[in-house]
Formats: C-alpha cells, structure tokens, sequence
C-alpha cells in the first residue's frame, strides 16, 4: 500500500466516523491552556502526543469498551467517563440493557473508526509551528490523514511543546492504551 507524505499543513479530523471534518476542538482538552500536561509515547518508531485528559478519557472509552458484558453495563460506564463516547452509542438502537454486549456490534470499531484516533487528533490541537516544523501528513487508505513524528525528534519536540508551556510527559504505556494498541 502506497504511503503519501507531505509536510504538515492544519487539517481538522473528524472525531466521528460520519463526520469527515470538524472546527471544534478535540473533546476533553484544551490544549493552548498554559500549563497543559500532555503525554506522549512510541508506537511502531512514531511518537504520539495526546493531551492528559484526552487520554485518559480515550483508555477508559476502551476500558469499557473491553469489560462491559451487558448493553446497560457499556451505556452506565460510558455516561461515567465520555460524554462524547455516551452520546455516539445512544445513537446506535435495537439494544437493551440486558442484552450481551460484543464491540463487533458497533460497526465503526471493526472498520477502526472509533473510538477516534490520537495519532489523527494530533491534527487539530498541535500548535502550527511544532506541527510545519517537525511533523508529517500521513496518508492512508481508509482512515484519512494523521500527523506523525519520529523517536529522533523526541528531544526537539519536548522543548518546542515545554516553550508553549505545555507539561510533557513520557508514557509510553498510556498513550499505547489510548490508541488502542
């Protein structure tokens, strides 16, 4: 498969599968708040920075994606942890509380589209000049445009994000979670 990239320009992604582009900020973060803690860790030799609360919304998304046995028990576990993630499945009927719960049930999971993809947000909260300066677009087939770093650039990149006033925090382990690897 064909692996197009170009310097980093701003691109909004969707954070919905059924929307291809949105102008808001990427729920549970407010990223040009001085003093902002983000994370960011390593997957497959790409850095990828997340905004804490995103990601920590984003694990536990996942986390009960993955736990919840019942329909009930995913709806109650999402209203507790994502408005976002609650409102996406209350849209989604033919369900009842009691009935058996299998992620294979919501169609945008198996295709990898939800929960949203940090590597892609990454797209709309990065500052413009740590993004043209460092990043890449990358393109692929189905799941549209994200933005990626490499472990070189690590150094460089917790400096230009602690200029902002940005907190910065490795965690590997967190950001693996929330992206669902």
């Amino acid at each position: 498969m064909p692996d197009d990239t170009k310097k980093a320009k701003r691109v909004v992604p969707a954070l919905q599968p059924t929307h291809p582009v949105v102008e808001s900020p990427v729920p549970g973060s407010d990223p040009q708040l001085q003093g902002s803690r983000i994370i960011y860790g390593d997957l497959g030799g790409e850095l990828v920075f997340i905004p804490q609360a995103r990601a920590d919304e984003l694990i536990a998304v996942r986390l009960a994606l993955e736990e919840s046995k019942t329909w009930g028990e995913l709806r109650e576990r999402l209203a507790q942890c994502s408005a976002e993630a609650h409102q996406y499945i209350a849209e989604i009927d033919g369900y009842g509380a009691d009935d058996l719960f299998e992620s294979g049930q919501i169609g945008a999971i198996g295709d990898g589209d939800w929960p949203p993809w940090p590597k892609q947000e990454m797209l709309a909260w990065v500052p413009d000049d740590i993004r043209e300066r460092f990043g890449e677009i990358q393109r692929t087939i189905f799941s549209g445009e994200s933005l990626t770093f490499t472990e070189a650039q690590a150094q460089l990149l917790v400096a230009a994000f602690e200029a902002k006033g940005f907190i910065v925090i490795r965690d590997d382990s967190a950001v693996a979670s929330a992206s669902g690897w």
